[in-house]
């Protein structure tokens, strides 16, 4: 059996918010992210929160580019803009965001989920339920 197959498979399906700073050509980056998360056999629920850095702050966001719009539109919560950092981003997540989501990721936009498993990291959440938890990008160890 694959491992997969043998990992928590509550039924219990998650609500996670995935919070993201997304400059205009990172978009596409994380539209790839969200159709490899809808491959997970779980049907868990992702929704968004962007943060477009590279919008100006004193307007509403500009429409998402027609080749990543279909994928993300919908899941689309929250959109912040103008430049900021990572605390600044959170601090715009409130408690009535973020009240109906069991988790909240944080995610770069530059990173894509190519060869990440949903289902596996998943399975950690629903064994050990941390309070915080990262995936990790981790190099060869024989390189320097």
């Amino acid at each position: 059996a694959s491992i997969v197959a043998r990992l928590n498979t509550s039924s219990e399906r998650l609500r996670i918010l995935i919070t993201v700073p997304a400059g205009r050509e990172m978009l596409k980056h994380i539209a790839s992210t969200m159709r490899k998360l809808d491959e997970s056999k779980a049907g868990d629920v992702f929704h968004l929160a962007l943060f477009r850095y590279d919008e100006p702050a004193d307007r509403p966001p500009a429409e998402l580019p027609e080749d990543v719009a279909g994928v993300l539109r919908d899941r689309i919560v929250h959109q912040g803009t103008g430049p900021s950092c990572h605390v600044q981003q959170w601090r715009q997540l409130t408690p009535e965001l973020v009240r109906d989501y069991d988790y909240v990721w944080h995610i770069d936009g530059d990173i894509t989920a190519e060869f990440f498993s949903w289902d596996i990291f998943r399975h950690y959440l629903l064994t050990l339920r941390p309070l915080i938890m990262q995936p990790a990008v981790l190099g060869n160890p024989g390189d320097k």
